[in-house]
């Protein structure tokens, strides 16, 4: 028993010297210094002394050109890969989205007739607003929305047409076919409510020259009331964007020309006559400034525009009715 406790006190005291040494080490360490010289314990003497006769001359020379790093270790993780670093904004990238647009002009013009010469009161400004769902099937997208005009200085009803919608686009690049149906009310004026389905066919002309963006982007639109006109309209346009870079201010300057056939035009009143032939056309330039850009709001909350338009829409034959009219106004649109 007595021998035992001797062994245990010895076995303590070379455990007491051996932490001790350890701690030695780890001091020499802290304080750069250079453990060869000073004859301090290190692990490594403990560790055989290797054979330079095992290595080949072959691997020392291949050891000397690439020389082994830590960077060469596999970066294995239990939280898998990380994801690349990329610049793009994040956005709304689900397949619902929304758009909200609201304009106030001096004058509303539909199809080159100015609905504020109603009672011969054109000169009050007009609020329109927009708003559209859509949703991402693959190349279809179906939408649905609704756009009203509110003129404060018409004598029958402030909300002077309420136009919902529906329809589609496919997108078969370069060309994308829309098509849908528009409902045309107007508040205290019943009689003139009326209905229409119409196309549209828009090519990305950029695409078919192998250009990152369109040129022309040029459109034809064709519409077909159904209710209460039985007639056609039809509208050619072209569209081209210059974005200003660094600035988020984008320019684009527009024409169109409407045709109509075999048309009785209706635009809070209706013509009586059944008209046909080339009816007006629109030249503009539209300015889209980026206020994400500007007041440094992340894309993730959306995408916020202010717009202002500049449009001078002329009559092209007498008969028909259309008015010449240089307009124009301010809005902001929303798009998730």
């Amino acid at each position: 028993m007595h021998k035992r406790r001797q062994w245990a006190g010895w076995l303590v005291r070379a455990m007491v010297v051996a932490l001790v040494a350890v701690l030695s080490d780890a001091s020499a360490l802290a304080g750069d210094t250079d453990l060869t010289d000073s004859g301090a314990f290190s692990p490594s003497l403990l560790l055989p002394t290797p054979d330079a006769s095992a290595v080949s001359p072959a691997t020392t020379s291949a050891l000397a050109q690439n020389p082994f790093s830590l960077d060469d270790l596999p970066a294995e993780t239990i939280y898998g890969e990380p994801e690349p670093q990329t610049n793009e904004p994040r956005s709304n990238n689900g397949a619902t989205h929304l758009q909200l647009d609201f304009q106030y002009n001096n004058h509303y013009l539909y199809r080159g007739v100015d609905h504020s010469l109603v009672a011969g009161r054109g000169d009050s400004a007009n609020l329109e607003s927009q708003g559209t769902v859509s949703f991402d099937i693959g190349p279809l997208t179906p939408f649905v929305g609704v756009f009203s005009n509110v003129f404060d200085s018409d004598p029958l009803s402030r909300f002077q047409e309420i136009r919902p919608y529906f329809g589609g686009s496919l997108n078969l690049r370069p060309l994308t076919i829309s098509a849908g149906d528009n409902a045309y009310l107007y508040p205290e004026r019943r009689a003139f409510d009326t209905s229409e389905v119409w196309t549209k066919f828009q090519l990305d002309d950029g695409y078919v020259f192998g250009l990152d963006k369109p040129i022309l982007n040029p459109s034809f639109y064709g519409a077909y009331d159904y209710d209460k006109n039985k007639g056609w309209y039809f509208e050619v346009a072209v569209q081209h964007d210059f974005a200003i870079e660094q600035t988020g201010l984008t320019l684009s300057p527009f024409a169109d020309v409407g045709y109509i056939y075999n048309y009785q035009e209706q635009f809070v009143f209706i013509n009586d006559k059944d008209d046909t032939g080339f009816q007006h056309y629109d030249i503009g330039l539209i300015a889209t400034y980026s206020l994400n850009a500007w007041m440094n709001i992340p894309q993730r909350y959306g995408e916020f525009d202010l717009t202002g338009r500049f449009v001078d829409t002329s009559r092209i034959r007498k008969v028909l009715d259309a008015d010449n009219v240089v307009w124009g106004g301010v809005g902001v649109e929303f798009r998730y």
